[in-house]
């Protein structure tokens, strides 16, 4: 939500019209959970925004077409449904549902209940298993640390190194320029 919430205020105040969508993930299956932020941005049409869903389109799609599209890091498709706009990402020309939503605007506090759910459940992933990742030189290649490891895609090529728990706040520092705060006393 920080992410696209951010990038959301700052093309706004570029002046670009800018609607926040609420989008269900569906990399685990069906869901009408609503858990994604994305964000429709208008220029001579709409465009489908997010810069928050990790190792996803780096270009924006055009939301008026269907069939595939270039998406930067792959081929995407936006599908619709009855519950929405599926997103996918072609996996060897199969689309993958990877989020759905509907072409509404929400507000940024609409998020607020999601947001606080996904910082601080810790049955997510996320919260048992830290990771970052960013593109590199403006994609599509990628640099993503996990908690044991670090991937390197560059041209097409995927190289993997294992990193041990008291390399991992360096390694953090080195490839993404972060520092872990940090836990208060007591």
């Amino acid at each position: 939500f920080e992410n696209n919430g951010a990038f959301g205020a700052l093309l706004a105040g570029l002046g670009f019209p800018v609607m926040y969508l609420g989008a269900a993930v569906l990399l685990d299956g069906p869901s009408v959970v609503i858990d994604h932020l994305c964000l429709e941005v208008g220029l001579d049409q709409p465009y489908l925004v997010d810069v928050g869903f990790g190792e996803s389109f780096i270009r924006p799609l055009e939301m008026n077409r269907r069939g595939p599209q270039d998406g930067g890091a792959g081929m995407f498709e936006l599908i619709d449904s009855d519950q929405g706009l599926t997103l996918t990402r072609h996996d060897d020309g199969v689309p993958v549902p990877q989020y759905r939503f509907k072409r509404v605007a929400h507000r940024l506090e609409d998020f607020a209940v999601a947001a606080d759910r996904l910082a601080t459940d810790p049955a997510l992933p996320w919260s048992r298993k830290p990771f970052a990742t960013r593109l590199l030189d403006g994609g599509p290649d990628r640099v993503t640390l996990l908690k044991d490891r670090l991937k390197v895609s560059r041209n097409g090529t995927t190289t993997e190194a294992p990193v041990d728990q008291e390399q991992w706040e360096a390694t953090l520092g080195h490839w993404f320029d972060l520092t872990v705060p940090e836990s208060p006393a007591g």
